[in-house]
């Protein structure tokens, strides 16, 4: 995701950066924003299969799903089967995927997996600690003392 300067402007006006702004030092703003930090989470939905596998080992995920795709009822059956090719097919899961966020309501209304299971899979697209430029921009963005110029002055 791309810097959004007005909104880095916006952010930069706040409190928490006013020394750096008052003594010029961009660089300093910049590296604020880059700090990693525990309070921060940013969301990074795109999650490798062998964290979802690992997530679907413990307790007891991967065999409630098995059981339902062979013994469920009619629907169930059919549900649990493709979560089952899901996680043989795949590379990554986009956690927020509107298709997939379907196909985990639907599990946990058949009660193939719980509203805990739902949780604790989704959350896996969480990440802290990151930074406030990442909370802002995306997973991985980092703003430069450039960036914080242009977004104060219009000059890089």
């Amino acid at each position: 995701m791309a810097i959004d300067y007005p909104q880095l402007r916006t952010e930069l006006l706040l409190p928490a950066y006013a020394a750096f702004l008052a003594a010029g030092n961009d660089q300093g703003a910049a590296d604020s924003l880059n700090a990693a930090s525990s309070a921060m989470v940013v969301r990074s939905p795109l999650v490798p299969i062998w964290r979802v596998l690992a997530w679907a080992a413990a307790e007891g995920r991967f065999e409630r799903v098995q059981a339902a795709a062979t013994s469920g009822a009619p629907g169930i059956k059919s549900l649990a089967a493709c979560a089952l090719k899901i996680l043989d097919a795949l590379a990554d899961v986009n956690l927020d995927a509107p298709e997939f966020r379907a196909l985990l309501t639907a599990l946990v209304s058949a009660a193939v997996l719980t509203v805990a299971d739902r949780d604790a899979l989704l959350a896996l697209g969480d990440r802290s600690p990151a930074s406030r430029a990442e909370v802002l921009f995306g997973a991985g963005v980092a703003v430069s003392s450039s960036d914080v110029a242009r977004a104060l002055r219009g000059t890089p």
